[in-house]
């Protein structure tokens, strides 16, 4: 597989040429030095397969063969082909028909599949060349899976939640802006949830921050369980979520993800040795024709998260008298202690269990409150668990 001395000079001065372009460049990366027509090659360690222009192979190396696993008898005609799907093989004729026009070297990246293994990427370094007058495309063919996988491993890092997995906060911005630009060529509509974990504080306070890093996993699981499979689910902050509803065909769609997303996280969790109530304060905005990117977007959808938890949140100073109650409850009066009692009996009449019940009885009104509100936000938590039929949330200790 050796060239005529007037092939290799003209390859030589052409190599030259092209030193600071992406073919010579990419050489490089993979240290490998070819002889100068590429041919002469079963010393190259790389794969080396010779085709004329309509793609019928003409010659082969024993590098292509052990890159492969095709045999010389196998790679003829087409038949070299058969490593690359489909898709790969349309893509490289193509590129095969662009350097037979421009008399140039062009770099690809495909997925070979080798003795029905997994795929596996390799690089293509394909060049024209005449020989005797016939034109041909000489293709050097590496092995550069390991390094695929060592820059997916980088994106992914730089792209991902390292506890949960999700998209990060950065990423999640991007992705909004790529669903805004759509939306402007398409009209379709964009949604974001913007979703706040209450009291998470005390879950981390209560039991340890490695049991709260494992009750944001399963937050995590149970809102990639409960959204559409093209959703995007973020984590944006420590126990802050956000949810890219995109491609919507009406805003029902919207609202049935965001029902979904506010019955799964309204149910009992399991962290340390008790269940734990978890409920979320979920905001909801909608992209508008003046939205100039992902910040107006998504800084809409968590101000509407705010003012949910401000309503769900709103509570009442009985110690300053110049506050004006929201409840309807005069500071002073034994109004709040009579309604804390009526509620204990109610719930306790119907079965559930107040746990501080036996502690308020010598407790000041205000405490009495701070107690009973904590029990009641508990049981109204395990109702709306059990009106969406909610499985327990187990979030496991392997220690």
């Amino acid at each position: 597989m050796t060239g005529p001395p007037t092939e290799q000079n003209r390859a030589q001065r052409d190599a030259a040429d092209t030193s600071a372009g992406s073919g010579a460049s990419e050489l490089r990366l993979v240290g490998v030095e070819l002889p100068a027509t590429w041919l002469g090659a079963d010393a190259v360690p790389v794969g080396v397969v010779v085709i004329d222009p309509d793609g019928w192979c003409t010659d082969t190396n024993r590098g292509w063969h052990e890159l492969t696993g095709l045999g010389p008898g196998e790679s003829q005609q087409h038949g070299w082909l058969r490593c690359l799907d489909p898709g790969g093989r349309t893509e490289l004729m193509a590129l095969v028909s662009d350097v037979v026009a421009h008399r140039a070297t062009r770099v690809a990246d495909h997925h070979i599949t080798v003795s029905g293994g997994p795929p596996r990427w390799t690089r293509w370094w394909l060049r024209a060349e005449r020989d005797g007058g016939l034109g041909r495309v000489v293709m050097a063919v590496a092995d550069v899976d390991a390094d695929h996988t060592a820059l997916d491993a980088l994106h992914h890092r730089a792209t991902h939640d390292p506890l949960t997995g999700l998209v990060n906060r950065a990423q999640f911005f991007e992705f909004v802006d790529l669903a805004l630009r759509r939306q402007r060529r398409h009209r379709a509509q964009v949604g974001v949830l913007f979703i706040d974990i209450d009291r998470f504080k005390q879950i981390n306070d209560r039991f340890g921050h490695h049991r709260g890093d494992r009750a944001l996993v399963a937050v995590a699981d149970c809102l990639q369980s409960c959204t559409r499979p093209d959703d995007v689910v973020a984590r944006v902050g420590g126990d802050e979520f956000a949810v890219l509803c995109d491609h919507l065909e009406d805003l029902t769609s919207l609202a049935a993800v965001t029902d979904r997303v506010r019955g799964a996280l309204a149910g009992s969790m399991w962290v340390g040795d008790c269940d734990w109530a978890l409920t979320a304060s979920v905001g909801v905005a909608v992209a508008e024709p003046d939205d100039d990117g992902a910040e107006t977007l998504v800084d809409r959808a968590d101000q509407a998260m705010y003012r949910n938890k401000h309503r769900r949140e709103s509570t009442i100073d009985l110690t300053d008298p110049t506050d004006t109650p929201t409840s309807g409850i005069r500071p002073g009066s034994d109004e709040p202690a009579e309604l804390v009692d009526q509620a204990i009996r109610s719930l306790s009449a119907v079965g559930f269990e107040v746990a501080s019940a036996a502690s308020l009885a010598d407790q000041p009104v205000t405490q009495r409150l701070q107690l009973a509100l904590a029990d009641i936000d508990a049981v109204v938590a395990q109702l709306r668990h059990a009106a969406v039929h909610q499985p327990v949330v187990r979030v496991e200790d392997p220690g």
